[in-house]
Formats: structure tokens, C-alpha cells, sequence
């Protein structure tokens, strides 16, 4: 499902109501999910997120070996901040579905968030391993696989979730992030470009492309990427830090 950003959190969940009345608690959730990664103590979202975690559990009295409604049921309860709980689901999901690739996904995910590395990589492989059309675990993995030093995996998962998704901005700008960092100045600037044809919103790619150019004195051009960066989000220190240097310098 689509999120209009022009919409606000009101239609918003109004949207998420209309799906809950209609027994749509995927979609439901869905929504209440953005609305709270917006407002994360927002009452009302939180209430009817609650809700959604009734359903789920009262429809597995009727259909208890339902992996979708487990998995449903995690990504609910993670929401909640029901760690625990929602690990259980997650797992349950998994024994009765090995395969179930969204469920890999979702533990892996929970398990990166909660500190376990090690153990999300292995999930996050799972998830590959049953979908390997999986853009997102790709990406996820590429980011657990660069934090634990091993780069050139990393651009490997990085380079696949592009692959299956040209138009995944948050990718390019990963692999950017692995370029500039591994001093390919030329290849990091083309990802950091990509990423902002396709947002061109996209703030911290400006920024970091300043950065290259910075380092390669081009500082007209790094400016100007910079002020891009503070046009779309005033309030990036990085940026109004790195633009006063230039001009110092």
C-alpha cells in the first residue's frame, strides 16, 4: 500500500479505520504503523493498533495454524513495543512455515533493532534464501554486513536490491556511503546523484554529496549540494556545519 505524503495524519486514519470496520487488519495496520513512525505516542493510533492486536489474536482461536496471521500479529505487537511477545509470533510463523519469507524478515528486523547482529544476519539470509527478490532483506543485510566491516558483501547486497529495484533511493545511497568511505569518490558521487533523482527530497544524500565534492574541492558545487540539503531540511546540523566550513576554508 501507498502512502500520499500530502496526506495527513487525519485522513490518514481515517483510511485505517475504514480498513479495520472491514476486517482488512493488515492493511489497517499498515497505516497505523506510519502514523505512529510520525507521532509514536499518537492515543488514538495507538488504541486502534491495540485493537488490531485483538483481532488477530481472536481470529487464531478459530485458525490457529495460520502463519500470516502470526507473522500479522508480530509486526502488530512490535509495534506496541511488545518485543517479546512479537518474537514469539515471528517464530511461530516460521515453524509453521519454514519458507515464509516475510517472517524471516520481520524477525530479522526485530532482532538488528534489539541488538543481535549475528542472529539477524542468519534470518535476514533465510529471507534471501526463500525470496531472492527480496529488495529490502538485501539492503538489510548489506547494512549489518558493512557494520561488521565486510564491505565488499555488502556492495554485493547493495548492488542485488538495486538490481531488482532501480528506483530503491535509500541503496544508492548506502552504497554511497560504502564508496565515499572506501575513498571512490567518482563512484560514491553517482550513487549520491542517483539517489536524488530519484528523491530529489532526499537531504542526507545532498548533504554526503557535498561532502565528496568538498573533498575533491569542488566547494561551488559542495555549496550548492549543501544548501539543497538545508532547503529540504532546515534543521541537518551537518549541513549547516559543513557549508561553514567551506566558507572558512
Amino acid at each position: 500500500m501507498s502512502v500520499q505524503i500530502n496526506q495527513s495524519i487525519e485522513q490518514l486514519l481515517e483510511i485505517a479505520v475504514a480498513h479495520h470496520t472491514a476486517g482488512r487488519y493488515s492493511e489497517a495496520g499498515e497505516l497505523y504503523r506510519y502514523v505512529l513512525h510520525t507521532q509514536p505516542n499518537h492515543p488514538v493510533a495507538l488504541q486502534l493498533m491495540s485493537e488490531v492486536v485483538s483481532s488477530y489474536k481472536k481470529a487464531l482461536t478459530i485458525n490457529q495454524n495460520s502463519s500470516e496471521i502470526h507473522n500479522n500479529l508480530g509486526v502488530a505487537l512490535q509495534e506496541l513495543g511488545e518485543i517479546v511477545a512479537a518474537k514469539e509470533s515471528y517464530q511461530k510463523a516460521i515453524e509453521i512455515e519454514p519458507s515464509y519469507s516475510e517472517a524471516h524478515y520481520n524477525l530479522a528486523n526485530l532482532l538488528q533493532n534489539t541488538g543481535n547482529p549475528i542472529e539477524a544476519i542468519d534470518q535476514f539470509r533465510k529471507a534471501i534464501e526463500f525470496n531472492q527478490d527480496f529488495s529490502n532483506a538485501h539492503n538489510n543485510l548489506g547494512n549489518l554486513l558493512k557494520e561488521s566491516g565486510k564491505d565488499q558483501e555488502a556492495i554485493t547486497c547493495y548492488k542485488k536490491a538495486i538490481q531488482i529495484n532501480p528506483d530503491y533511493a535509500n541503496v544508492h545511497y548506502n552504497l554511497g556511503i560504502i564508496f565515499y568511505e572506501l575513498g571512490e569518490h567518482h563512484k560514491a558521487i553517482g550513487c549520491y546523484e542517483k539517489a536524488i533523482q530519484i528523491n530529489p527530497h532526499y537531504a542526507n544524500a545532498h548533504n554526503n554529496l557535498g561532502n565528496v565534492l568538498q573533498d575533491i574541492k569542488e566547494y561551488q558545487k559542495a555549496i550548492s549540494s549543501y544548501q539543497e540539503a538545508l532547503k529540504f531540511e532546515p534543521d541537518l546540523v551537518n549541513a549547516q556545519a559543513n557549508i561553514s566550513s567551506i566558507h572558512i576554508t
